[in-house]
């Protein structure tokens, strides 16, 4: 399969042979989409554990995407998760339905994808750091207490040696 850009949304599935099937999905809403072993489903799939007709897929009246599973003998993950039967559920782009030995997902086209916001561009003339977290070593008292506990060393360090030179006879 090749990746070209697309102007429209698809059903991507990939049978059980590996072979990769790509079906254009209807713009308006509410077309469904029908997929099974028979023939007369929008989207055929031979393999004996994918149900005559299997599930549904559908784009609801907001532009989301559904699928439902239509009482299928051997049920329809959607991700991890086990579809109940005959309820629309919502479909998620990229996420891979399985049916029986079949992946089965939705590529949306570019064209109707969401665009993201990217993070600003610094101006260069702008020399300014960016702010960092203040650390501990950043602490405006830090310096008083390294300086008050320097002094109280010294002190002690000075007592220590006058008690030792006052011990001698």
């Amino acid at each position: 399969m090749t990746n070209t850009i697309s102007q429209q949304d698809h059903i991507i599935v990939r049978h059980p042979n590996k072979k990769i099937q790509k079906i254009p999905l209807p713009q308006e809403a509410d077309a469904i989409l029908k997929v099974g072993r028979e023939l007369d489903n929008d989207i055929s799939i031979i393999d004996p554990s994918v149900s005559r007709y299997h599930l549904q897929i559908r784009r609801n009246a907001e532009g989301s995407m559904e699928i439902s599973d239509m009482g299928s003998a051997n049920g329809t993950l959607l991700g991890k998760k086990l579809l109940p039967p005959n309820t629309w559920q919502p479909f998620t782009e990229k996420v891979k339905v399985r049916i029986g030995e079949s992946r089965v997902w939705w590529e949306q086209a570019i064209s109707s994808q969401k665009t993201v916001a990217i993070a600003p561009i610094p101006d260069p003339k702008n020399k300014k750091k960016p702010h960092a977290k203040k650390g501990f070593l950043d602490n405006p008292y830090l310096k008083w207490v390294i300086v008050a506990a320097t002094i109280l060393l010294v002190i002690g360090m000075a007592g220590l040696i006058f008690l030792w030179i006052s011990s001698y006879p």
